[in-house]
């Protein structure tokens, strides 16, 4: 057999016993090899330097990293988180807009649907957000610290909502039917689990929904293209469908976090109207460091 043949079916073999499960598997993996993946691509083509991109990333994990100290706080919290979880039934079901359980009994039976959701869910989130915040500082800077400063002031309010007032998702009331499709239909879970990055009571806002909204956001105000324009409406309405019919979140965990994500930005568009007003500069040295941070 030749190198090309010996090649080619070695390749055969590979893709037989690859299951696209193992991306799930490995969404972690997947989110790190898309951001420097994108980094390699745009940087040559953009003015921003090596150090401006670690300055972002020695802001952004850290900041990211807080998650696990909120996670401390709501541990043994589990009554109460479920207690709130029944509170927030009982007020969808008094504003007929107890829709969830009906919608995810649906998608089950399609199994097509289920798979778009789980893997909406695990891989809509971090390579999308990764992806645009990449695309946004190399591409419009102008632009970019309006929507860091958005997701770092809409994180700080999620972050004390889920430290004083931690909610269970929907898939842990199973005895209403609820089910979780992502643990249950795929094998995501499957590796040790890093709990010390997990916050199993934070439903209340949804930023796995807000977030993604704040991105979508973010490519319909600042691209030309009517195909990126319509990809950033399709975005959030994807992972509204898929965090509701996963099970991990009713569809007012949702409206919340489009409420916080929308308040994180007023706020950071506040906070650049006020910084850059052409009186509150003294110099030329702090508007290039605000022009940096704002």
């Amino acid at each position: 057999m030749s190198v090309l043949g010996q090649v080619g079916f070695a390749a055969l073999s590979l893709s037989l016993r690859f299951s696209p499960d193992t991306l799930l598997t490995w969404h972690w993996l997947v989110v790190l090899a898309v951001a420097v993946a994108a980094v390699c691509f745009l940087m040559p083509r953009s003015s921003a330097t090596p150090l401006q991109l670690l300055r972002e990333v020695l802001v952004l994990v850290p900041a990211y990293l807080l998650y696990s100290v909120v996670r401390g706080l709501v541990q043994g919290r589990q009554p109460e988180a479920l207690m709130r979880t029944m509170h927030l039934i009982r007020l969808e079901r008094g504003l007929g807009i107890f829709w969830e359980l009906d919608l995810q009994h649906r998608i089950v039976d399609i199994r097509a649907l289920e798979t778009f959701a789980n893997w909406t869910y695990l891989l809509g989130m971090w390579p999308v957000i990764v992806l645009v915040a990449i695309w946004l500082f190399f591409r419009h800077r102008d632009s970019y610290p309006l929507y860091r400063n958005a997701f770092l002031i809409s994180g700080a309010i999620g972050l004390v909502i889920y430290a004083t007032l931690p909610v269970a998702p929907p898939r842990y009331m199973d005895g209403w039917g609820f089910i979780d499709t992502v643990g249950s239909g795929t094998a995501a879970y499957s590796l040790p689990d890093l709990s010390i990055l997990v916050n199993q009571y934070a439903a209340v806002p949804s930023l796995h929904f807000g977030w993604v909204f704040l991105s979508g956001i973010a490519m319909f105000r600042e691209t030309p293209s009517m195909a990126a324009k319509l990809l950033g409406v399709f975005m959030p309405l994807a992972m509204l469908f898929s965090i509701v019919a996963t099970g991990n979140h009713f569809f007012l965990d949702a409206v919340a976090g489009g409420i916080v994500a929308l308040i994180g930005l007023g706020a950071s568009l506040m906070l650049r109207t006020l910084v850059m007003r052409g009186d509150a500069p003294p110099g030329p040295g702090f508007r290039s460091l605000a022009a940096q941070m704002f």
